[in-house]
């Protein structure tokens, strides 16, 4: 685009200067030190400079601005014997050329002419080489002179709004620039060496003819402002819609990294704030790594000094996020090439002793990486295989072995990393036998540790054996249940009843259980909310066995209660199931605690204000511990508390909705890049990897060396019958304790069809024996634990759901309306948390 037209303004007389104009200038510079050298002449229509102005030696700056001159004359050069003149402003007039004896005024650091009518870059600049600030804008310039790169210590270069086409590669010799202003031109394309001004904080590029971006800007991290509006960009028209520096800087890096030979670049570039990022972190005696470039993360890994083991650990965790195994192996490899033995014999024997030795730390990480694919179920693809063929045939015979070796346990190398040789298969079996022999002893050692607890449970299964049962037994009611006057009775239960087995036994089971599905959650399954994830019956099957398991106990203790119509049998049940709370207790189980909180905390189940009325002391004790420990204030603050004290004790199982909550707030509360650049955040990989390794802390714990299994209590757990739809647990309910409004007629069927067995007359809904098919089938869709989280899009971490509304058993309940009997939405985080005892229903967790 062209420049701004000028007209010629006549002068309208003669300068603005009054008389003794220089004894008044020295007067305020001696007045005001501050001032001293300064000299501003700005709009005095001088077209002429004065000869007194040649005279003053002390100038340091000298502002004619908006004035009327047409040459700069060469006597300013006589300014240079003093040498302190370093500023001169003449913008606003209308100078077309300077006279060659400028060039004398090497003194000279910034020159302003802004708004003139140059149509050339005058060639006496080229000698002021201490020359650090150039602004040439708004004038007629339509080429930058080769010899620009003269000026070597040149910070700032305006050349905005003239009718510029063409830069030269010269000008990329620049490297101490900071600032390039080229916009308001006609420039069609830029030069290849734009890399080399590394120093570069802004160029400003827009409204300019520009059809693409050289790849080499993408060099160029250390900017802080890049603008490329209003050009045509018709060869890469995903630029079009960037606004921002980083955004594009991202574009043109990514761009770059889709060439290996390019990508190398983005190893050596030079460290800044932009591509490695230092920080010091609470309780760490060095600053850790919270951001850095994929290309400097490889370096970082690989480097003579070994890196901080946390810093490995979460990228080894949390590689996925930001590159395949593929990717990240042929980052490996070219970082190996990248120091192999140079042609060049004459090199140093300290460089070929650096690069052996980055070389041999690659190999490391290769391996290490391997080992953790192998961890991670990675399936090899052929390309990939393909690769690592190509790596081991470059390195030695030895490391191959040590490579193949662990490839070849992975499932999906098949036969093809197979090692022949008979002498190193020996030394792999022999390492084999080593570690199976290590974990025995292991075993052995935490076996020997807990036998005195195992002894103790093991006490109470055979002092329930002993107690004799036949094919029915009598539970007899009424003692301590604060039943009313008159009101007593036998309660006849089945052999599989849940009233046989006692409130010990249930919890050890049910800690049994959530430990079994528990422990052999792999670690992956954790990263990138892979339970909420399409495809997540394959990426985290055993995460979501382990909330089935939570799920299914809490809709079978729901279900369990609501299926007495009998009071006296409802309430005895409600005490087992608050016995069983207390021993779950003991035994550190708080997933069975939280799910068995779930079931009691429907509105279905909390409704029962007679059932409620009639606990005992020690069972309002047991359920205001519930409420204690399920209370979401603080953000769990007592749970957290009592989990440190179970964890201590060496049994305890953690609520696993707590924590893929804190993943869930942590993987979205936290992006993966830092603003739109290409630097990783490390900073949230250290804080996913912290909340997966205090998970795989409780997956170590002894309890397969404390409990035996029982079948029986464990089939009569697994597969008594259970209804997940609140609704139909609302409307038994609703039989169990009437209120104004009457249950349809589904749910009477349901309950009289569980009563028609005459030896069960004397109670309701008692627990189905295995097998038994009858009712609702756990068929029904339903909220899980990971579904409520994956709900979840709040960028809080950690943020306390509202607290959940429990109800004092000893305190009347609240009364149910009409608005009961229906199913409204739950809100998202309430379902990660027990289920509210108020008057709606709400999902299981």
């Amino acid at each position: 685009m062209s420049g701004v037209v000028k007209v010629r303004q006549q002068p309208t007389g003669g300068p603005d200067l009054a008389p003794g104009w220089v004894a008044e200038t020295i007067a305020i510079w001696t007045q005001f030190p501050s001032r001293k050298g300064i000299l501003d002449l700005t709009r005095r229509n001088i077209h002429t400079l004065p000869e007194e102005l040649y005279r003053m030696r002390k100038l340091t700056s000298l502002d004619l601005s908006e004035n009327l001159m047409e040459v700069i004359p060469g006597e300013l050069s006589k300014l240079a014997e003093a040498g302190l003149l370093q500023i001169l402003n003449c913008s606003g007039n209308q100078i077309s050329r300077i006279e060659d004896d400028f060039g004398k005024l090497t003194s000279l650091e910034e020159i302003i002419l802004n708004n003139n009518l140059f149509e050339e870059l005058p060639a006496c600049l080229s000698r002021l080489y201490q020359i650090s600030r150039i602004e040439l804008g708004s004038n007629f310039i339509k080429e930058i002179p080769s010899s620009i790169n003269s000026l070597i210590f040149l910070q700032t270069l305006v050349l905005s709004n003239n009718q510029i086409t063409v830069i030269p590669e010269s000008l990329c010799s620049l490297n101490a620039l900071h600032v390039l202003d080229l916009s308001h031109n006609q420039i069609t394309s830029l030069p290849n060496g734009f890399d080399k001004l590394h120093r570069l904080k802004r160029l400003l590029l827009h409204h300019n003819a520009l059809e693409q971006v050289p790849l080499s800007v993408g060099f160029l991290v250390g900017l802080e402002e890049l603008t490329l509006a209003d050009n045509p960009l018709s060869l890469e028209p995903e630029l079009q819609g960037l606004v921002g520096c980083n955004k594009i800087l991202h574009y043109l890096r990514n761009k770059i990294r889709k060439n290996l030979e390019t990508r190398k670049l983005l190893f050596v570039e030079k460290d800044c704030s932009n591509n490695v990022h230092f920080e010091a972190l609470e309780g760490q005696d060095r600053p850790q790594l919270t951001g850095i470039t994929v290309e400097k993360l490889i370096v970082f890994l690989t480097q003579i000094a070994d890196p901080d083991e946390a810093t490995v650990d979460c990228v080894k965790l949390c590689y996925d996020y930001f590159v395949t195994p593929e990717e990240l192996f042929d980052l490996l490899v070219l970082r190996y090439n990248m120091h192999e033995d140079p042609k060049d014999k004459r090199e140093s024997k300290e460089t070929k002793k650096v690069n052996e030795m980055i070389r041999l730390k690659v190999f490391n990480r290769v391996r290490e990486f391997f080992e953790q694919f192998n961890v991670d179920n990675v399936t090899f693809t052929p390309s990939l295989m393909d690769k690592i063929d190509a790596f081991l045939a470059n390195i030695d015979p030895i490391l191959q072995r040590q490579i193949k070796s662990v490839l070849s346990e992975n499932p999906s190398t098949g036969d093809r990393f197979q090692i022949e040789d008979k002498v190193f298969q020996k030394e792999l079996l022999k390492r084999k036998e080593k570690d199976e022999k290590d974990k025995a002893k292991k075993d052995k050692d935490l076996k020997k540790k807990w036998d005195k607890e195992k002894k103790k449970f093991i006490g109470e299964v055979k002092k329930e054996k002993k107690k004799p049962k036949g094919k029915e037994d009598e539970v007899k009611l009424g003692i301590g249940l604060g039943l009313p006057p008159g009101v007593g009775g036998t309660v006849v239960v089945s052999e599989n009843d849940l009233l046989n087995f006692t409130p010990k036994l249930v919890a050890q089971q049910i800690a049994l259980l959530n430990f079994d599905c528990f422990s052999v959650i792999p670690l992956h399954e954790f990263i990138k909310q892979r339970w909420a994830k399409d495809g997540k019956e394959v990426t985290a099957p055993n995460t979501l066995k382990c909330i089935q398991v939570f799920n299914d106990i809490s809709a079978w203790v729901s279900a369990a209660i609501l299926r007495r119509k009998d009071l006296r049998s409802r309430v005895r049940l409600l005490h087992h199931f608050l016995d069983v709370v207390g021993e779950l207790l003991e035994l550190g189980d708080f997933s069975g605690i939280f799910s068995i909180a779930s079931a009691l905390s429907c509105a279905a189940v909390s409704r029962l204000k007679q059932t409620w009325a009639l606990l005992d002391d020690r069972r309002v004790a047991i359920n205001n511990t519930i409420n204690e420990l399920t209370n979401n204030s603080g953000n769990y603050k007592n749970y957290r508390a009592e989990l440190e004290i179970r964890k201590t004790a060496g049994l305890c199982i953690p609520y696993l909705g707590n924590y893929l909550s804190a993943l869930t707030f942590t993987d979205e509360g936290n992006t993966t890049f830092y603003n739109d650049t290409d630097m990783l955040n490390i900073g949230k990989f250290r804080l996913l990897t912290k909340i997966i390794y205090e998970i795989k802390s409780f997956q170590e714990m002894p309890y397969h060396f404390v409990i035996e299994p029982d079948d029986t209590l464990q089939h009569v757990i697994l597969h008594s019958e259970r209804i997940y739809d609140d609704k139909e647990l609302y409307e038994m309910s609703l039989l169990c304790e009437a209120s104004n409004r009457k249950p349809t007629t589904q749910a009477q069927v349901l309950l009289d069809e569980d009563c028609s067995n005459k030896d069960r007359r004397n109670s309701i809904g008692g627990p189905f024996a295995p097998g038994d098919k009858t009712g609702i089938t756990a068929s029904v869709s339903m909220f899980t634990l990971a579904e409520a989280a994956a709900a979840s899009h709040s960028r809080l971490f950690f943020p306390p759901p509202p607290s959940p509304a429990f109800l004092s058993p000893t305190s009347p309940h609240s009364s149910s309306s009409s608005s009961s009997s229906s199913s409204p939405s739950v809100e998202m985080l309430d379902l990660l948390t027990p289920r509210s005892r108020s008057n709606t229903t709400t999902g299981h967790v």
